[in-house]
């Protein structure tokens, strides 16, 4: 699911994460997931980068297939719904 990566350093590095902790006795799980979620936003698209096609359309593909996917883990939206009309105002046709 994370795509080609180095696994042993992924684990060296949730565990150093774990360990250093952040002054703060938040429960592992919890601090877990957020070093999850952060390993997965630095592996995302970032903006500006171009996509070919094929990528797009697996990006595509991945998003629809996730239901949770309407937003990143920083609750940004990861795609917005436009109208007919909406899109004719922006094209300058109404």
């Amino acid at each position: 699911p994370l795509g080609p990566c180095d696994g042993a350093a992924l684990v060296r590095d949730i565990a150093e994460a774990l360990a250093e902790g952040d002054g703060e006795a938040a429960p592992v799980a919890r601090r877990l997931d957020h070093i999850l979620a952060t390993v997965a936003c630095h592996g995302s698209v970032r903006a500006g980068r171009k996509l070919k096609p094929d990528e797009m359309n697996a990006l595509l593909r991945a998003i629809e297939a996730e239901p949770a996917a309407s937003t990143c883990n920083h609750g940004r939206p990861t795609f917005v719904r436009l109208s007919v009309a909406d899109l004719e105002k922006l094209f300058g046709r109404r």
